[in-house]
């Protein structure tokens, strides 16, 4: 494995999107039987299959520490499951450490907001 490629990597995607985000989207490309190759036997360069659109790949490039694709969603999310699949064929998902504070960014800071808007209620004194 490339660790200029690995590093730079892991660094410019923990500041933009949760590891749970990037394992969760790899787990969906696995099921949805996507597959990606590697392109010119360069680390950098991949195609991904679609599943949405059978026949198409889209290209997945890593450069100067960021992840680029090809796909429609990339144009509206920093993250999308072929880019995922790479990271997963490159083995860089276990290399994440889990952070309390990134799971408090995804699901759990949604229910600590919602915990917060409605507190629990103390039980009302019996009339007597």
């Amino acid at each position: 494995m490339d660790t200029t490629i690995t590093q730079a990597t892991i660094e410019r995607l923990e500041s933009v999107v949760p590891v749970e985000t990037w394992r969760r989207l790899a787990e969906k490309a696995h099921r949805q039987g996507l597959h990606a190759f590697r392109l010119n036997d360069d680390a950098r360069t991949w195609a991904v299959t679609s599943h949405s659109q059978p026949g198409t790949a889209y290209e997945v490039t890593i450069l100067d520490g960021d992840l680029l694709c090809s796909c429609p969603g990339s144009a509206y999310y920093p993250y999308c499951k072929h880019r995922a699949l790479v990271l997963d064929e490159l083995g860089l998902l276990g290399e994440f450490p889990d952070r309390p504070e990134r799971r408090m960014r995804s699901g759990h800071r949604a229910r600590a907001r919602a915990a917060q808007a409605h507190p629990a209620r103390e039980p009302s004194p019996a009339s007597g």
